[in-house]
This record gives C-alpha cells, sequence and structure tokens, in this order.
C-alpha cells in the first residue's frame, strides 16, 4: 500500500512538474524576452511556476518516502543523499533556466545563439551551465538513492553526451561573442568549483 502510494505521488509530481516546465518553455519562446523582472513578469508564468513547484514537491515527498520508509532500521544515509541531492539539483536546473531567461534555446534545434548579452548574473556567476550541472547532480541523486549500477552508468552516458552538447554550444559562443565570452570563460568553471 504505502509503495503504491510513493509511486502515485511521484508520477502525479512529474507529471505536474513536466507540464509546468513545458508551460514555462513556452511562455519563454513566444514572449522572447527576458524575464528577469518581477514586476513585468506576467500572472501565467507565475501560475506556471507554482504549477511545477507543487509538482517538485510531490517527488520530493514520493522520494523522501522512499530512502526514508518510516523506521530508523531502515537507515540510509545514502538514499538520504541522494533525495537531497536530487532536489538540490533540480532547483539549480530550474533556477539556470530561470536566469537564462529569454536566452534560453531548445538543445534539439542544435546550438544557436540570441542577440544580446551573455547572460551573467544569477547562477551564472558560479557555472557557465548550471542547467546541465542540475542534469548531472539529478542523475547522481538518483544513483545514491537506488545503488544501482545501472543508475551510475546512466550518468556516465549522461556526462558524455553533456560534455559535448557544451563543448559544441561554447565553440559557437567563442565565435559568436568573441573575446567577452573568452574572458567569461577564464572566470566562470563550465559546470561548478574545478568541475
Amino acid at each position: 500500500m504505502f509503495d503504491a502510494l510513493l509511486f502515485w505521488t511521484f508520477i502525479l509530481g512529474t507529471s505536474a512538474a513536466l507540464i509546468g516546465r513545458h508551460l514555462l518553455t513556452k511562455s519563454i519562446q513566444k514572449n522572447q524576452r527576458s524575464i528577469q523582472s518581477k514586476k513585468n513578469t506576467p500572472w501565467r508564468w507565475w501560475c506556471e511556476r507554482v504549477v511545477q513547484f507543487i509538482g517538485f514537491v510531490f517527488i520530493a515527498y514520493a522520494l523522501a518516502g522512499y530512502a526514508v520508509p518510516g523506521t530508523f532500521s531502515d537507515y540510509n544515509p545514502f538514499k538520504i543523499l541522494g533525495v537531497i541531492l536530487f532536489v538540490w539539483s533540480v532547483g539549480i536546473h530550474l533556477c539556470g533556466k530561470y536566469d537564462l531567461g529569454a536566452n534560453w534555446t531548445n538543445a534539439k534545434d542544435g546550438p544557436t545563439v540570441r542577440e544580446g548579452p551573455i547572460t551573467k548574473h544569477g547562477l551564472y556567476r558560479y557555472s557557465r551551465n548550471p542547467m546541465y550541472a542540475g542534469t548531472l547532480g539529478m542523475v547522481l541523486g538518483l544513483e545514491l538513492m537506488t545503488q544501482n549500477f545501472f543508475v551510475l552508468a546512466l550518468w556516465l552516458i549522461v556526462f558524455l553526451y553533456i560534455r559535448n552538447v557544451v563543448a559544441s554550444e561554447e565553440k559557437l559562443l567563442r565565435k559568436e561573442k568573441g573575446q567577452e565570452y573568452i574572458e567569461y570563460c577564464k572566470r566562470v568553471p563550465r559546470f561548478f568549483g574545478f568541475f
């Protein structure tokens, strides 16, 4: 019974989060403007954020239930650390997307550069790719929760894919933005810290 409840809570949360993310993406693409100013942010954008937040609360609840099944005899610090890392990484990913605003482009369209300045505020002061770092953190958190070799292999595959995507995006940005982007790369790490 408890496992079924956690499963459906996770499904509901994931659905709400994906719907919120889809609506936010459509809003950014439609408006083609930065959504940095909270004064000028439309009410629809805030509704999308609330739907997405509720979804991630459901996901966090389900993951916490998985990691902490209710008895201290089953206490596993790796699972709890995995839940914390997963939820934290989701936040990093979403904040990175928010900070990017209208400069965000869909990776499936191939690397493109929008007109305007390089995004250097928010998380982009500490990482050139916080969204990708968040994705890697989510998969690593999932690995800690499940402690499964296949998830570790998935993390490696995702890392190699992201590394190639980032390399092609950075090559294009160096070409389009020139010395300004090269100086930015010298100051800010590709992901976080030394990584």
